[in-house]
């Protein structure tokens, strides 16, 4: 088992490792936005870091919509080679596909050519990472944040149809929170990643905070359920909200040691 933080700023790397963690999951697209110097030079920091950086979540910018006029397959397929170049150099093989509002779809457009557009970059998402033994993982997102994939029923239909060798999903404490062990249990076989946030604060995501011990919530079935299904790989805390970064995600990772490491 190893913990990991989402980390919003390459720039916490060093706080994420001073805490303990093994861990970070950095956002793809600020990898991409930063240039070619800078990377060389951010690549060394990472590596001296000690921190693992295999799972990358945000393949695609923030704000990118696939389902938007003018949005360009092919010119996005080059972008995706080299961020899989990129997340591949710094040992990613894992990128979590959440970008709720990317792959949303307009409810006054053309929804089954846009439901045909989503899936058609996935299936596009997963032939490029596939070329760097990269894992897509398809994120079951509140509707709040996407209106399309929202169950881990509809990620398992989406995975069955494109029939994908690296495309899994993976689940989290909020999921958890809304929808309960039924549905985890019934696909824990396409679980390959866990978020770990406070459930008692609601969505967006940029809300999320770092969950500890006495905030609220019983995270006890969570766990339980975890235990369960035998997961046994990354655990990501979620970090949105947070006063004291550093002393709240190390509180995090001790939670984790006493109730399920």
């Amino acid at each position: 088992m190893r913990c990991g933080v989402l980390a919003f700023d390459l720039n916490q790397t060093d706080t994420i490792a001073r805490a303990g963690y093994d861990c970070a999951e950095l956002s793809a697209s600020a990898v991409m936005n930063i240039g070619n110097a800078e990377f060389k030079s951010a690549k060394r920091r990472l590596t001296d870091s000690g921190l693992c950086f295999d799972t990358f979540y945000e393949p695609l910018p923030p704000d990118i919509w696939i389902c938007t006029e003018g949005f360009n397959t092919f010119t996005w397929r080059e972008y995706l080679k080299d961020v899989c170049y990129r997340t591949s150099e710094l040992g990613g093989s894992r990128f979590v596909f959440s970008n709720g509002g990317g792959r949303s779809i307009p409810y006054d457009g053309d929804l089954p050519r846009a439901r045909e557009l989503v899936m058609t970059f996935i299936r596009m998402l997963c032939d490029v990472a596939y070329e760097y033994g990269i894992t897509v993982i398809l994120e079951p997102l509140d509707k709040s944040l996407s209106n399309m994939y929202n169950t881990l029923d509809e990620c398992a239909n989406l995975i069955r149809i494109l029939g994908k060798s690296n495309l899994t999903s993976m689940c989290g404490s909020q999921y958890f929170s809304s929808s309960g062990p039924e549905d985890i249990l019934k696909n824990q076989g396409i679980i390959s990643h866990i978020h770990l946030d406070s459930p008692i604060l609601p969505q967006p995501h940029s809300l999320t905070r770092v969950p500890q011990k006495y905030d609220g919530y019983d995270y006890k079935p969570f766990f339980k359920m975890l235990r369960q299904i035998k997961y046994d790989g990354l655990v990501s805390v979620t970090a949105g909200t947070n006063s004291d970064f550093e002393g709240e995600i190390a509180g995090a990772l001790t939670f984790l040691r006493d109730n399920f490491l």
